[in-house]
């Protein structure tokens, strides 16, 4: 019989600090308890995305995602399988892609901005979480990340937000919040959230 590990799903806005979340989740928990899958790791190449009116790539959609693949690995996972898989490096060529190895592990995290859009996905969770977080915070956020570790340039960072991430968050994150078990607010932290999480989940390890 194959021992069933229990799913997460984190979902949230942009800039909502749901990676900051599962990391430290992964770092209380123990690596050797969990695993992260990604959904960033899933983007299709630029050349597969669909443009917008000005001929400019628009990640922000759920399309930009090879679902097909992503749900095909965690199929993998749960039987068993090593995934092996590179690191995405949102196209930016000074940083070099790393190698990632995910294992089966008693609680595996899967995070991503449009997790919940997939009906095939949303069958494999135990439990559904939101980061939660006000848009001001999460545009900041996503400006300083875009700027400063992305190394984009400001005008097509704020071209982004506006005409991809804020339509795409209301139309397709936004909407799924009334589906989740657990909301967590991050307007300034979370951390008793997390340390609440993380109490709850030691029992399943």
């Amino acid at each position: 019989m194959i021992n069933k590990s229990y799913i997460i799903g984190v979902c949230g806005g942009s800039g909502s600090g749901k990676t900051t979340f599962v990391n430290q989740l992964e770092t209380k928990l123990g690596k050797e308890s969990v695993a992260l899958v990604l959904m960033d790791n899933y983007y299709k190449p630029i050349s597969q995305q669909t443009k917008d009116e000005n001929g400019i790539e628009n990640y922000d959609l759920p399309s930009a995602i090879d679902s097909e693949r992503f749900i095909n690995d965690i199929n993998k996972l749960l039987l068993g399988e090593k995934l092996e898989l590179m690191e995405y490096n949102f196209n930016n060529p000074t940083i070099i892609p790393k190698k990632i190895i995910v294992e089966k592990r008693p609680i595996i995290i899967i995070e991503g901005v449009f997790i919940y859009h997939f009906d095939a996905l949303n069958a494999f969770f135990d439990l559904k979480i939101f980061i939660d977080t006000q848009e001001h915070l999460r545009i900041k956020r996503r400006l300083m990340r875009d700027l400063i570790e992305r190394n984009y340039p400001i005008k097509e960072t704020l071209y982004y937000i506006e005409h991809h991430v804020a339509p795409g968050y209301k139309k397709y994150i936004e909407p799924y919040i009334e589906t989740c078990d657990l909301i967590i607010p991050n307007h300034q932290n979370f951390e008793k959230s997390l340390d609440i999480l993380v109490d709850f989940l030691k029992v399943r390890i």
